[in-house]
């Protein structure tokens, strides 16, 4: 039987007036809105999200862009706490958000908690998503800067992060929506990532089957027992760019 990629109830595919469409055996798609409620399932990716290095167009110094739903940002380096905002391209914010001498961070704009903003915090997006069918885990391609790309697998389903702005704690390994600390999920294992970045030897349930596993071999535990519970699990390990989105 057919699930939809949703709502996670069972379809039909049905012709009607030569289209093929799937009918919801429930009588509609009861996919909730909010993200508390989100049961969303299969693959998902943001064309409009980045996070690169480039130059100010103002100054010249380098800076990072980042562009996330809802809203973008011009940050001086790096991409750890406090997150400045470069002067240049958000001058306009110092009155309000300054108090002080204190610059403008994303501290200040998110209303973070200071106490727990702590050292191995990585600011990025999540460029695209894949929720296993079983909605256990979650595949997320993180960009940070020019060149830092991780594939991360999460527990738990955390669809609804593409296109978001979060941060990578590299000591307590989550990936946390900046707006609420309330959704962090922990990351069992980096299948894949730069050189600079290496997994502890250390053991990690997996969620699909509940096999404990060294968090090195988690990619070849993924790609020969629970492929087929993902949709672009090669696309997303072998970084092809240009992947059509999943209707």
């Amino acid at each position: 039987m057919a699930i939809c990629s949703r709502c996670g109830n069972s379809i039909e595919f049905r012709f009607v007036d030569g289209r093929c469409v799937p009918i919801h055996n429930s009588g509609g798609c009861v996919q909730n809105v909010g993200v508390s409620s989100v049961v969303y399932s299969g693959y998902s990716r943001s064309d409009e999200s980045c996070c690169f290095l480039t130059n100010c167009p103002e100054c010249g110094d380098e800076v990072f862009f980042v562009r996330f739903n809802g809203g973008s940002v011009w940050l001086d380096p790096p991409l750890g706490p406090p997150w400045y905002k470069h002067l240049c391209m958000d001058s306009y914010n110092i009155s309000t958000e300054c108090s002080g001498s204190e610059l403008p961070s994303l501290i200040l704009n998110y209303q973070l908690n200071k106490k727990e903003i702590g050292n191995g915090l990585v600011l990025g997006i999540v460029k695209e998503s894949d929720v296993s069918f079983t909605k256990k885990s979650t595949l997320t391609c993180f960009e940070s800067g020019k060149s830092d790309r991780y594939i991360f697998l999460v527990k738990n389903n955390a669809g609804f992060l593409t296109g978001k702005l979060v941060i990578f704690d590299r000591i307590r390994s989550t990936l946390t929506w900046i707006e609420s600390h309330l959704y962090s999920f922990e990351i069992l294992s980096a299948l894949s990532a730069p050189g600079s970045f290496r997994n502890e030897n250390k053991k990690s349930r997996c969620p699909e089957c509940d096999m404990q596993i060294n968090s090195n071999t988690f990619n070849k535990h993924i790609k020969k027992e629970h492929e087929y519970w993902f949709t672009k699990f090669n696309d997303l390990m072998n970084h092809r760019d240009n992947i059509s989105t999943k209707s």
